[in-house]
Parts: C-alpha cells; structure tokens; sequence
C-alpha cells in the first residue's frame, strides 16, 4: 500500500514537470500580443465556412477541407478545387487531409472514397479499386511512411 503512495506522488510530481516545460510551439522571448491572429471566411474566399481538415504541406500551402471542396490558401487567397473544375477528385465532401513523405496530398471524402493529389494532378481510388468503403473519416502516415485510415 506504501508503494502505491509513493507511485501516485512520484506520477503527480512528473506531471507537474512536465506541465511547467515551456510550449515548443510557441517563442518564449515573445509576447502573446506579438503573434498575427488571422481569420479567414467565406468571403475571402473559403469555399464553405465549415472547415473538417486543414494542412500544411512542405511547400508552404495551407489545405482546407470543406463540404464545398478543398480550398488551397497560399497566404493571399484561395483556389478551390472541386468535382466540377479538378477531374479526379469525386466528392466536394472532404473530410480528411494528409501529406505524406513522397509529397502526396491525401484527401478523404464522405463518398467519394480517397483521392491523392501529386504533382498537380488528382486520382481517386473508390470501393471500384479495392476500398473498403467510400467513406474516409480520418488519414494519417505511420512511422513506416504507410498510410491508414
């Protein structure tokens, strides 16, 4: 009983270590009110204000996925991709985004199965190629560079 004590205590002790690590993700020398807060909407020229995925890929582009299409904002503005205007890309529904290591962008969609986009162009791969289903909730690239979903 004496030894689950001095666990919890030891367990509490290194959360709160942990805990008082300053953010990685933020400079410490900074103030607060020294970061930009951008928003960004519909009428800059977000396809759709609700937003199911964002990225960042290596080239600098953020990746929005909306239930209107995949929004690419290179800091300007943005351009959407869409069944209507992007052969390939079989659903406006995104649901999920993902880089992986060979620089291909993966988008999930809500019925329009997986679609990765490399080099400028897009390829689907539906339940017609092997899919279980055509419906891709989440995506991400383990440690062995395999993409799951």
């Amino acid at each position: 009983m004496k030894k689950l004590g001095v666990l919890r205590t030891f367990c509490a002790m290194a959360f709160l270590f942990v805990g008082a690590l300053p953010s990685r993700a933020l400079e410490p020398a900074k103030d607060i009110h020294q970061y930009v807060h951008v928003v960004l909407r519909s009428q800059d020229g977000l396809p759709e204000k609700s937003v199911q995925a964002i990225v960042q890929t290596h080239d600098g582009y953020l990746w929005f996925g909306t239930q209107e299409g995949l929004a690419r904002y290179d800091g300007h503005g943005f351009f959407t991709y869409n069944s209507a205007n992007s052969p390939g890309l079989t659903s406006n529904f995104i649901t999920a985004l993902v880089e992986t290591g060979n620089d291909s962008l993966w988008i999930g969609t809500y019925g329009g199965g997986l679609v990765q986009y490399r080099e400028g162009r897009f390829h689907a791969f539906t339940e017609r190629d092997g899919l279980s289903r055509n419906f891709v909730m989440s995506l991400f690239e383990d440690h062995e560079g395999r993409l799951g979903f």
